[in-house]
């Protein structure tokens, strides 16, 4: 859940939307207003949380705190996976990765990248060959 804000015995949920710098709010009913500053068992989320498939279309979200932990660790390696006092920076943690502190937007950013020599392991292709005959260094695996 991005925020959570409790008004007046109702929930109000905020979510942004991975491509809009839009707010979206979402009302809906405490289950107890007793007891409102918890959430409701998982199970009874889409009940009490409504939503519609445009405002959560971009957003990439997980309930359970184990299973995000899990896919943490299953996608990440290393120690540094645990947030904390041991976290390592990307660019000493692997000596391939080279921070460029331009934006990827920006043609110069290229020429930049082009001039430290960090694409001398890339192929270059003429533009007259129209993008033929692209040999890629990977093959899809057969289904």
């Amino acid at each position: 859940m991005s925020l959570l804000r409790l008004l007046r015995g109702s929930q109000t949920i905020l979510s942004r939307a991975a491509k809009s710098s839009k707010i979206y709010t979402t009302r809906c009913q405490s289950t107890s207003p007793q007891n409102s500053y918890t959430l409701p068992d998982h199970p009874e989320w889409r009940a009490i949380f409504p939503t519609s498939p445009s405002i959560v279309r971009d957003r990439v979200s997980l309930a359970n705190p184990e299973t995000a932990d899990a896919l943490a660790k299953g996608i990440l390696t290393g120690e540094e996976i645990v947030a904390g006092t041991n976290k390592i920076p990307l660019a000493e943690a692997d000596p391939r990765v080279t921070i460029v502190p331009m934006s990827g937007f920006d043609w110069d950013t290229y020429q930049y990248i082009e001039k430290q020599g960090l694409l001398n392991d890339v192929e270059t292709i003429p533009w007259e060959n129209g993008g033929k005959s692209i040999r890629l260094p990977f093959r899809h695996a057969e289904l």
